[in-house]
């Protein structure tokens, strides 16, 4: 192999082995990135190197000093043996095992046991939250939801699935999809909040939060004076679950939930 060829080998080796090691580098620590840091610097000089040999005689002459000098033609070699003993040294934790010990102690791992859904509501924000915006107040509820179980939970969606009494509404009080749903919750995920109505307050009606849509999205609006209790049910491709509410307003047109209990 020429020694151009072999100038340029190391460096795309390393390109790929950077590709393979892509999706650890998030958990990388600071002697990781020491270590990897010399591999390149080496690779950066022996490219460097072999690009300036190659270049016009003009310019080598130019550099003649840098490319003569002790410190150029050992520094591949350092920076190589310094991030090799480095990684080689991190690998059978000779160094940085505290900081290791710290990762595996925080990494979240699965748990045993089937699929759960925990709806969560609580009298306090964020569940309950008012926003002025152009000189109004629209105050919004929400629910939490919690995969308590030991698999991920796909494609959950989250339904008003009852209302009473029935509102004069397109459908009346069957199902309505809320507009964020389709989403994944691992065991490890935070909490997962889903609106479920909004109310301004200088109107006397409400909106469950499905999406919004220009045909007849007035008819989408529930009358503020009439009390109702809702079904929510959280639907995921493993398991569902329904919980009870109560909705209705204060005098200060701000809107409420309260937690009746799950459906079986």
């Amino acid at each position: 192999m020429s020694a151009p060829a072999a100038g340029w080998l190391y460096p795309f080796l390393l390109v790929m082995l950077s590709a393979s090691w892509a999706g650890r580098m998030k958990h990388w620590t600071f002697w990781e990135w020491i270590g990897y840091g010399a591999l390149w610097v080496g690779a950066i000089v022996i490219a460097a190197d072999q690009s300036l040999k190659l270049s016009s005689a003009p310019l080598r002459l130019y550099v003649s000093g840098l490319l003569e000098s002790p410190l150029w033609g050992f520094s591949p070699l350092a920076c190589l043996t310094v991030g090799s003993a480095i990684l080689v040294s991190r690998h059978f934790e000779w160094i940085g095992r505290k900081e290791r010990l710290s990762e595996i102690a925080i990494r979240p791992v699965s748990v045993s046991g089937p699929p759960a859904i925990e709806i969560r509501f609580e009298k306090r924000a964020p569940y309950e939250v008012s926003d002025v915006q152009n000189g109004h107040v629209l105050s919004t509820v929400r629910i939490g939801i919690r995969n308590v179980g030991g698999s991920a939970l796909s494609n959950c969606r989250v339904y008003i699935e009852k209302i009473s009494p029935p509102p004069y509404l397109p459908g009346g009080d069957g199902p309505r999809q809320l507009a964020d749903s389709g989403f994944t919750i691992r065991w490890d995920d935070p909490e997962k909040f889903v609106d479920v109505a909004t109310h301004w307050d200088h109107v006397n009606q409400y909106r469950f939060q499905t999406p919004q849509g220009w045909f007849a999205e007035t008819l989408n609006f529930l009358d503020d004076s009439i009390v109702r209790t809702i079904v929510i049910k959280v639907e995921a491709f493993e398991c569902q679950r329904s919980a009870s509410f109560k909705i209705s307003t204060d005098a200060e047109k701000a809107i409420h939930l309260d937690y009746i209990g799950y459906v079986a």
